[in-house]
């Protein structure tokens, strides 16, 4: 049963990035679980879109978004972060990512209750268990904000993500939409 729901949301990242619409707020994941797949294929479609924000929070890259370079104009797309990093404040040099200013500890509390929302939560989580569990690896800080307030969740499993033990670090199956 878990593996026929699981192949009934297994989707690909261009069908995902397909998702985002115009006047979307989106969520690229937080620490080593911002996604990449999903990046590219949405950076293939950011001239299309009008008025789209991305939010991270605490991203560890080394790169810029692909999305952030395929595009110039914040009209189309822009970018915020809940924790400047080095690429995030390279960002913010051309005016293309601004800061959202709170404390780290806050971060659950506003994702959940702040009036934009979000309409799309992306992130990378470590490939499913037997139970039909995603763990969502060290990003656990503030994700659950971020999932609660999500009108659709959509996760991108990664081979290599690192697996976290304790408290709230399983996502399971039937809690993503694909």
């Amino acid at each position: 049963l878990l593996e026929k729901k699981y192949k009934e949301k297994l989707i690909t990242a261009e069908q995902a990035a397909e998702m985002v619409h115009n006047n979307n707020r989106i969520h690229f994941g937080l620490g080593l679980g911002t996604v990449k797949d999903i990046d590219k294929a949405l950076a293939k479609r950011a001239d299309e879109l009008w008025n789209v924000e991305i939010v991270s929070t605490v991203g560890v890259r080394s790169t810029p978004f692909e999305t952030y370079l395929a595009t110039d104009d914040n009209r189309k797309v822009r970018f915020a972060s809940a924790h400047f990093s080095a690429f995030d404040r390279e960002m913010s040099k051309n005016g293309r990512c601004w800061y959202i200013t709170m404390m780290f500890n806050e971060l659950p509390v506003y994702w959940q209750h702040n009036d934009s929302g979000v309409d799309i939560a992306f992130f990378q989580v470590a490939p499913m268990d037997e139970h039909g569990n995603f763990n969502i690896g060290p990003q656990v800080a503030d994700i659950w904000g971020v999932i609660k307030s999500a009108k659709k969740i959509i996760v991108e499993v990664n081979e290599n993500m690192p697996i976290a033990h304790g408290h709230q670090t399983q996502l399971n199956l039937y809690g993503v939409d694909y």
